[in-house]
């Protein structure tokens, strides 16, 4: 069978792996419309699930995403001078380099690799027996035909902007700012030991408010960087690079009620899209990458195992990315919660603790933010995943963990 993957993201790229693992006579070949070393976003964020799935797939892949990553061990939310911190495991490496580990693994194992090659038309594919459509949330396969897929997208309210910076964050931060024209916030977290990832987002009336709704890109980065010279440390953001330094965007929240369509699988992005602050969005894909594999190593006709690859994936995709939506909303709707202090905002940004709630237990919430109690409960979920690591990494407990301290490169 031979099979062509349009689009060389990592759920292409992690398809082609798997496929040739699980069916090595499989020809397989990915086309890519970028550069190689061409990646938007900067970095990626994934928990031991991704780890799980990688090493089921592709142990000496995973190892080698492992030894890229960096990771922490809490959150850190900051607003009106005060922080409040919740612990969080995740680790996150450069999409640069999780392309590079892919695409240097599908080669190996056998997979044809293309990059600079646009596809507009499916039809310049006929020789293929299945196409995957891994290019993304504006997929040019899937739109070319249509109703048949049954796409849904929904577009968020606010406005965000990757960027990122070279300071590194010791954890994943989120500082929110006030404005003249209003709030406006960041997610930040490390995403190299050299580097990290900032996720500007606002309300529309901020964005315009700053102007950046018009102003140029240069111009913008540097208020922003203004903005938020605090938790930056006076460092300031970049974009993509200087000829692509991204734009901002509204989210497009994606279902399709069927991802298949003749010889045509849909896969990650162009099948689905969860926001940002569900933060699975490269593993769903992968996900997918490793179910449709599977489903074609269990059954020998195509169409069967396409069925299978459906029924398996679409329905559990879809869930997420409706709880995703109903997150990305509560984002939407923090003015009301933006007077409070950072423990009582983290504690009572669900909005299923009412005002008496969250000041009955706000001793308790003090307790967890000792600086020891936040230092024993590092240890002890180390040590739980220690334990369950145990039989795959040496040292059982996960990616590296950027050091303790701030750190900023010298002026």
């Amino acid at each position: 069978m031979d099979v062509v993957c349009v689009g060389g993201g990592p759920a292409g790229l992690f398809f082609a792996v798997c496929a040739r693992r699980r069916v090595p006579g499989l020809s397989v070949r990915v086309v890519e419309r970028t550069r190689p070393g061409a990646t938007s976003g900067w970095g990626v964020t994934y928990s031991d699930r991704l780890m799980d799935l990688l090493h089921a797939n592709d142990p000496g892949g995973a190892a080698e995403v492992r030894a890229r990553s960096v990771a922490w061990h809490e959150q850190e939310w900051r607003l009106h001078g005060s922080s409040a911190y919740v612990p969080h495991f995740r680790s996150a490496l450069e999409r640069s380099a999780l392309l590079e580990i892919l695409t240097r693994r599908a080669v190996e194992l056998g997979a044809e690799v293309e990059f600079g090659q646009e596809v507009d038309d499916v039809s310049a594919l006929r020789g293929a027996d299945l196409v995957v459509a891994a290019d993304g949330v504006g997929s040019r396969v899937r739109r070319q035909f249509g109703e048949h897929f049954g796409t849904t997208t929904v577009t968020g309210r606010n406005r965000y902007l990757w960027l990122g910076t070279d300071r590194v964050f010791p954890r994943m931060t989120f500082p929110f700012e006030r404005t003249d024209a209003g709030w406006i916030w960041m997610h930040a977290y490390p995403s190299s030991r050299t580097s990290s990832t900032c996720v500007v987002e606002c309300p529309p009336e901020t964005w315009e408010g700053l102007g950046l709704d018009t102003m140029p890109t240069d111009q913008g980065l540097r208020l922003l960087a203004e903005v938020f010279a605090e938790p930056l440390r006076g460092r300031p953001l970049t974009g993509r690079s200087a000829h692509d330094p991204g734009s901002w965007q509204r989210f497009q929240h994606l279902t399709n009620q069927s991802w298949v369509h003749e010889n045509v699988a849909l896969m990650g992005d162009a099948a689905h899209a969860a926001h940002f602050t569900w933060a699975s969005g490269t593993r769903l894909g992968m996900t997918d990458a490793a179910a449709l594999a599977e489903s074609l190593a269990a059954e020998r006709d195509p169409a069967a195992a396409l069925a299978a690859y459906d029924r398996r994936r679409r329905e559990r995709a879809n869930r997420t990315v409706e709880s995703a939506r109903r997150r990305a909303e509560r984002w939407e709707q923090l003015d009301g919660q933006l007077d409070r202090d950072a423990l009582t905002f983290v504690y009572g940004k669900s909005g299923r603790r009412d005002e008496a709630t969250l000041r009955r237990l706000r001793p308790v919430y003090q307790v967890g933010q000792l600086g020891v109690v936040r230092a024993a409960g590092r240890r002890a979920r180390a040590a739980r995943r220690w334990y369950r690591n145990r039989g795959r990494w040496p040292s059982g407990n996960g990616a590296p963990v950027v050091p303790a301290g701030d750190r900023v490169p010298s002026r």
